[in-house]
């Protein structure tokens, strides 16, 4: 007969892995038979610690990861990002994992990533086919708002990537930012 196989890998350490599915031909089973070779890179997001502020660095610095110190905006080097620029940088608001944008992530836009405060992991979330993106404020856990250079604003899902403009402002916008006490959203300008 023919069977239909979904196969979920979900390996509890990092690294890369691999391991088999084995079959018996007969009933009574005497040898295994190799079915599927599984391999595959095991990944573990460290999440942003609470009371800690984070930034990231451009394309000249090669996307670095940093902590700030918000009593005298000193910065401290953590870890590579493992991207090649991160232009901006939020906590997400249910798993606390840094999510990271990168302008350049895509052949069209951008790409929103899992970044790992430990610097060991990073993971694709969604590209985003907008170009010159500058940042990114949550909405809820799924969505976010997004702004490019050009002044536009964008309702993203993060998770698939698909906008909705909301508005254009004809400014160059640098970040956003989401108010928590009553859901007005801010942005500056470069």
């Amino acid at each position: 007969g023919t069977y239909d196989l979904k196969i979920y890998f979900s390996p509890n350490v990092s690294g890369n892995l691999q391991d088999s599915i084995l079959y018996c031909a007969a009933q009574e089973c005497v040898t295994l038979n190799t079915l599927a070779v599984l391999s595959g890179t095991g990944f573990q997001i460290v999440p942003a610690q609470t009371g800690t502020m984070y930034a990231t660095s451009g394309s000249v610095d090669g996307g670095k990861l940093y902590s700030l110190n918000t009593s005298n905006g000193t910065s401290t080097y953590l870890v590579p990002s493992g991207l090649t620029q991160v232009t901006s940088v939020r906590v997400h608001p249910v798993t606390k994992e840094l999510i990271g944008l990168d302008p350049t992530g895509s052949g069209n836009g951008g790409s929103l990533y899992r970044i790992s405060v430990s610097g060991t992991s990073i993971q694709k979330l969604s590209d985003v086919a907008i170009t010159n993106l500058k940042g990114f404020a949550f909405i809820d856990d799924s969505l976010a708002y997004m702004a490019d250079f050009n002044g536009r604003i964008f309702k993203v899902n993060i998770y698939k990537g698909t906008t909705t403009q909301i508005a254009s402002t004809g400014l160059r916008i640098g970040g956003l930012a989401l108010n928590p006490a009553n859901g007005n959203l801010w942005f500056c300008l470069r």
